[in-house]
């Protein structure tokens, strides 16, 4: 019998195929090596996560009452500006002048008023006095030619001329009387002085509230957001000429998925960090759900407001939004990689039972980012597999810590 002797690259051979064929066999045999997650006992926290923007409840666009010329515009846009301050001035020419007619016919008015008491009724008071003298001359002159008809010293025209001439003193003494009435403080000329005196006021306040038009305030303090107006435009009522938001609560805004619904309530604290400022994030509180479901997208609006805004906060910007909607200690939390089929709060998992692999179905509470609470299906200690990984039940794998 001939004994043969292993050669040098028989040994290299037969390495190599150990090399390359071990692994295999052994995972034929052991089932392939896989990570394994163990389910541990912890608190637990609930987020929603979504993206939103800077808002405010509402926009003041700023505009003329009248047809203009701009002869200045005092800001600009991302200029904080104070309520009554003035905006936007407009050529006030035509209204200075309607103003300084309406006041001139004013000193009129009260001129005439005046002219009433100074002279026309004392005028009038002694025209009644003298027309009271002479209707006394008058019935005197008659009585007396009277009696001397009756004597036949007369003729009876010389007394009918004295009566006529009684009837005219009476006569011009109603006429006194009459003037004199309507002059003093009550009288029809004494109204209607009065009545042109606030007619003329009655201008005067038209005409300063036109010329007041030709300067356009600031109905609020808050910030300038758009300027849309330069000197020398022609303005017309109701043209926007500036956008301004006004200070008051900064509110976020912002869509969440509907199945997120279930967890929210008005109260619950955000941490929102804005996309131009990573890493500085700042408090906010719910404040509003929307009532309503948009349909093609299947979310719904939230809306957070903002009791200290940073100083960087700006309207329309664009932020992340961390909402707390719920917390837990002492759970039973397995990792979201691992949960498979999840249909609302049940879920399958790749369960180890020693080294096989178990398909078993959970049931989940707390729902967070990274993990969520096991209500039922697997207990502290077990371990699963990623959702991922490329077994089936009842196979042999090599479990391994991650």
């Amino acid at each position: 019998m001939k004994t043969r002797f292993l050669t040098l690259p028989r040994i290299v051979l037969a390495a190599l195929v150990l090399v390359v064929a071990g692994p295999l066999l052994v995972g034929r045999i052991l089932g392939p090596a896989v990570p394994a997650l163990e389910i541990q006992r912890g608190s637990l926290l609930q987020n929603v996560v979504t993206t939103g923007r800077v808002i405010t409840r509402h926009r003041v666009q700023v505009g003329s009452e009248i047809v203009g010329t701009v002869r200045t515009v005092t800001t600009d846009d991302g200029e904080p500006v104070v309520a009554g301050e003035p905006l936007v001035l407009l050529d006030d020419a035509t209204q200075r002048a309607a103003l300084s007619r309406a006041e001139a016919a004013l000193r009129q008015a009260e001129l005439r008023r005046a002219r009433l008491g100074e002279f026309d009724r004392p005028d009038a008071e002694a025209a009644v006095r003298e027309a009271r003298a002479t209707l006394a001359q008058a019935r005197r002159e008659t009585e007396r030619r009277e009696q001397l008809l009756e004597r036949n010293l007369i003729s009876a025209e010389e007394l009918d001329r004295s009566r006529l001439e009684l009837e005219r003193a009476e006569a011009a003494l109603a006429r006194a009387e009459l003037r004199n009435r309507t002059l003093a403080a009550g009288g029809n000329e004494w109204l209607l002085a009065e009545q042109a005196i606030a007619d003329a006021r009655h201008a005067v306040e038209l005409a300063a509230a036109e010329l007041a038009r030709t300067r356009i305030d600031s109905p609020v303090d808050g910030t300038v957001l758009r300027r849309r107006v330069e000197p020398g435009d022609t303005v017309q009522p109701g043209s926007p000429l500036l956008v301004i938001s006004p200070e008051g609560r900064l509110e976020i805004e912002a869509p969440v998925d509907e199945v997120s619904l279930q967890g929210l309530a008005i109260g619950q604290a955000a941490l929102v960090e804005a996309d131009a400022f990573p890493g500085r994030r700042f408090d906010a509180e719910l404040v509003f759900i929307s009532p309503q479901i948009d349909a093609e997208r299947g979310n719904l609006e939230l809306r957070l407001a903002v009791a200290e805004p940073p100083a960087f906060l700006r309207q329309d910007m664009t932020v992340s939004v961390d909402i707390r909607i719920g917390e837990r200690e002492d759970v039973l939390a397995v990792p979201n990689e691992a949960l498979r089929d999840l249909a609302g709060d049940r879920a399958r998992v790749w369960r180890l039972e020693g080294n096989r692999v178990e398909d078993r179905e959970v049931t989940l509470g707390l729902r967070g980012l990274a993990s969520s609470e096991v209500r039922s299906g697997l207990a502290a200690g077990d371990r699963v597999l990623p959702a991922n990984a490329p077994v089936d039940s009842g196979q042999r794998v090599r479990p391994r810590r991650r």
